[in-house]
């Protein structure tokens, strides 16, 4: 059974601790330390590793730095991260401890993280998936929105993006954050909900004759606060 680590833009994972995966697959916290000689060196404070990731790195790199070198670093994606660690498995006589340290900063996922019953390690030689010590590490499901500027909208002053994919109605989007702060989108109305007064063209059967509008009974608005939602 694999497990998905959901790529959605309500989704952030925050590791302060490693996760080791357990032989059947499952995801436990582990104090494991590898020792210096089965692993790449590392600076003072990172903690060693076989496998590095960083938002610097590249993933036609080797992955056995920790920081950029002119021609060789740490991985720029945990997927793969995970793939090295997948050969590095199958070339194991031995069970061993494999540990991946993930350097600060925000890693976005345009797809779902797999990690299945062929990415898990042993009790004797777990798979260690950790931050690097004293480093914020942020798994995002969310997409960076660039190239904003200040414009007009209806009148108003307001910051502008252009997402071409949201226009042509491929992409659909929930939740908006600005600077790490979620922020409301607009809606109508501002606050509460509206009561329903009737649904032109309902038959009674959802499924076969859905309903795109509906009617709102004039001045009437439930207020989520005072129906206690």
């Amino acid at each position: 059974m694999k497990r998905r680590i959901a790529c959605l833009v309500l989704g952030l994972i925050v590791w302060t601790a490693p996760v080791a995966l357990a032989a059947e697959g499952g995801l436990r916290p582990t104090a494991g330390v590898l020792p210096a000689s089965a692993v790449a060196a590392a600076p003072e404070g990172v903690g060693a590793a076989d496998f590095f990731v960083s938002i610097r790195g590249k993933d036609a790199w080797s992955g056995t730095l920790a920081d950029p070198g002119e021609n060789d670093g740490p991985f720029a994606t945990v997927a793969r991260a995970r793939d090295a660690v997948r050969a590095l498995l199958k070339a194991q006589k031995q069970p061993q401890r494999i540990r991946v340290v993930l350097r600060a900063g925000t890693y976005y996922l345009d797809l779902s993280l797999e990690l299945g019953p062929e990415d898990s390690g042993t009790e004797q030689g777990p798979v260690v998936y950790a931050g690097a010590a004293g480093e914020k590490v942020v798994l995002s499901g969310g997409r960076r929105l660039e190239n904003g500027r200040w414009g007009e909208v209806n009148g108003r002053k307001a910051w502008v993006v252009n997402v071409p994919e949201v226009k042509a109605g491929t992409w659909r989007f929930r939740q908006l954050f600005v600077n790490g702060q979620r922020r409301p989108r607009t809606r109508l109305p501002k606050q509460g909900e509206y009561r329903i007064e009737s649904l032109p063209g309902y038959t009674g059967d959802f499924l076969r004759s859905p309903t795109k509008q509906f009617v709102h009974a004039p001045a009437a608005r439930i207020d989520q606060r005072m129906v206690g939602f």
